[in-house]
């Protein structure tokens, strides 16, 4: 800006200082205040040095915990005003109150172009950024290496032929290519000394768990600082791979070395950190590969290039999961947009859904030993003792361990000990045979929702000062605590006890009648459609078809403008993200099972079934029938699916997101 020319004249460099006095204040405002008769900020500026200090007093931060940039838009106000005072006296006129104000309003206007975020890290523990090591993607050189081995190792080892691989031979040669890289990974580990080594796994993985919460937290900001909607989908799309493969590969590399703990007496390094990482993702990658192929969602062919690498065609597949991921991300940005104001009103999800998890404490206590809140405290407890151990990774021998949760929580040791097992990984023979009840499956990485993962399980038995000891993050207590409630919430808990099978069955019920109606209220903002939800009949008229009841119609909408009649089916589905999951997506959604239908079949009976009784439907809604209608139907999801984008189907599925943005009809 023209004005500030002149301070290049009289100031060569100019140095802004913010200063925040330490106060107990800032550790307990807690919502906001009235701070009108409150002085939040004081500047001094010093001519001669060219040095500008603008203190900031903890009162402000009763407007940093909104969700907007009032706080931001004040501060630089007062570094807008101090600016002024080292402006040449024939200049500062030139920056008036009502400029400055302009200037705000123009470059920061009232919103969400947040950048400072005041967060309590009790409630949001995954944000505090104390203790924590640097964020490190998984390397693509490292990557690249292990795939000249792996080149090297089929054509020498297993006397693979350059060419094209037989689709019959496909996944028997990913499968020992997973072979490799586990024995890769088994060899490093082993040489490794075991002293620190767990403790700088679980650091790095600390490091993932915040980089994946901020990055979803700021999208909303980002967006609204940097980008357009289309720029920031295409930069989201590549970083939310980058941070998923990152924390698969972290946290299969934690399980394995508390399995096997090694012995060895090679120093670890942040060179064998990134071997370890690209392996740990070399096997998920190879491994899901052939998931995809056993179930026959991807035709990938493969074959042994010229170069001596494994390779392989998969545009056809990349091209779809290209546009899923698009689709997806727009999804997540509305959704990290619609959340946002959770962080700033320091809500957690345990008590947004505390009513809802409590209507099921007795089955959780028949499955689990607890209830779902009682482990939800268990954890925090755990949080609380290890952050005055440490903030990001701590220790401790297992019987005070045991000693200080029975204190915090007033249990018994024997019940906090058996806590404790079920939330812990131990070290075994055979990494790859699990003692029953388990099975291989628990420890394939590549799979979702193992009862033998990090995610499930947090606390990891290691030698502490020659004694069991406990080693944990304190971060990922979080995150275990929220995943825990998202299988129970979902249905996608594996569940042992008939009692939480049919109470998780119960509660997918209710969360679809709430999803049903959702959809409906958004169709009803639209005051040019007739919205009915749940509609059993028409009139006398039952929804049959030639083997009886068809069931509901979730929402019948008519647009009398367009002359159309949507027929709409909701389901919420639970997010597919392995390959045996989206198979079974698959057939739920598309293809039926055995004698079951489809949900796209069934839904295609009731569409038929509104077709023949156009007429009699038009006269229920009090609608003119001497006009030709249409008939259009549509699947409503909660989430965006995969599996639409690797079939073609009769009816289109869309997510609840897309319906909201593009209201297609």
């Amino acid at each position: 800006m023209c004005i500030f020319k002149a301070l290049a004249i009289e100031h060569k460099v100019v140095t802004i200082k913010l200063s925040l006095p330490p106060s107990e204040s800032w550790h307990r405002i807690t919502e906001p205040q009235d701070i009108s008769n409150r002085v939040l900020l004081n500047t001094q500026v010093d001519l001669s040095s060219s040095v500008l200090v603008v203190t900031i007093s903890s009162d402000i931060s009763s407007l940093l915990l909104g969700s907007d940039n009032s706080a931001e838009r004040l501060i630089m106000q007062e570094i807008i005003n101090g600016l002024r005072e080292l402006l040449p006296s024939e200049e500062d006129a030139k920056l008036s109150n009502e400029v400055i104000a302009k200037i705000i309003e123009n470059h920061a206007p009232l919103g969400i172009k947040k950048k400072l975020f005041f967060l309590d890290s009790r409630v949001n523990p995954e944000l505090d950024e104390r203790g924590l090591a640097s964020y490190r993607k998984v390397q693509a050189a490292d990557e690249d290496e292990l795939l000249d081995e792996l080149g090297n190792y089929l054509s020498l080892e297993e006397k693979l032929k350059q060419g094209v691989i037989a689709d019959d031979k496909r996944t028997n040669i990913l499968q020992k290519a997973v072979a490799f890289f586990y024995r890769e990974l088994e060899k490093l580990v082993a040489s490794l000394n075991p002293e620190g080594l767990l403790k700088y796994l679980i650091a790095s993985h600390e490091a993932i768990v915040y980089e994946t919460e901020f990055h979803r937290l700021t999208i909303p900001t980002r967006l609204a600082c940097f980008s357009s909607e289309l720029e920031m989908v295409e930069k989201l799309s590549e970083e939310f791979p980058e941070r998923q493969q990152a924390a698969l590969a972290s946290r299969f590399v934690i399980e394995y070395v508390v399995a096997r703990p090694p012995n060895g007496m090679r120093p670890f390094s942040l060179s064998v950190y990134d071997r370890l990482q690209a392996l740990a993702s070399k096997i998920i990658n190879f491994g899901f590969e052939s998931d995809l192929i056993n179930y026959k969602l991807a035709d990938i062919k493969h074959a042994m290039l010229p170069s001596g690498r494994l390779g392989k065609d998969i545009k056809q597949y990349e091209k779809a999961l290209d546009t899923y991921r698009s689709i997806f991300t727009g999804g997540e940005i509305v959704r990290a947009t619609r959340e946002f104001g959770l962080f700033c009103k320091q809500t957690t999800t345990v008590s947004n859904n505390s009513q809802l998890l409590s209507g099921f404490d007795a089955d959780a206590i028949i499955e689990f030993g607890y209830s779902i809140i009682e482990l939800k405290e268990f954890l925090s407890a755990a949080m609380d003792i290890g952050r005055d151990i440490h903030p990001s990774v701590a220790c401790l021998s297992l019987k005070e361990l045991i000693m200080r949760l029975a204190n915090q929580l007033s249990w018994t040791q024997d019940r906090v000990s058996q806590a404790i097992e079920l939330l812990s990984l131990k070290p075994r023979s055979d990494f790859l045979k699990p003692d029953p009840p388990f099975k291989p499956a628990d420890v394939f990485p590549w799979k979702y929702n193992r009862s033998l993962s990090y995610l499930r399980r947090p606390f990891l038995y290691w030698e502490y000062n020659g004694e069991v000891g406990v080693i944990w993050g304190i971060r990922h207590l979080n995150t275990v605590g929220q995943y825990i409630i998202y299988l129970c919430l979902n249905g996608r808990l594996k569940a042992e006890s008939k009692e939480m099978k049919k109470v998780m069955s119960e509660l997918r019920n209710i969360e679809g009648e709430k999803f049903n109606d959702q959809v409906a209220d958004l169709l009803e903002q639209d005051k040019k459609l007739i919205v009915r939800r749940r509609v059993k009949k028409i009139g006398k008229l039952e929804i049959k078809g030639a083997k009886g009841i068809l069931g509901d119609i979730d929402i019948l909408a008519a647009d009398s403008q367009r002359k159309c009649l949507m027929v709409i089916e909701c389901k919420n589905f639970a997010l597919a993200r392995a390959p045996h999951e989206m198979a079974n997506e698959l057939t739920e959604l598309f293809q039926g099972r055995g004698k079951e239908k489809s949900a796209v079949q069934h839904h295609q009976e009731r569409v038929n079934w509104v077709c023949s009784y156009q007429k009699d439907i038009l006269i229920w809604l009090g609608l003119e029938v001497n006009v030709d209608w249409k008939v259009e139907p549509l699947i409503v999801t909660d989430y965006e699916l995969a599996t639409p984008h690797f079939c073609s189907s009769p009816i289109p599925v869309i997510s609840l997101v897309e319906l909201s943005k593009t209201l297609l009809w």
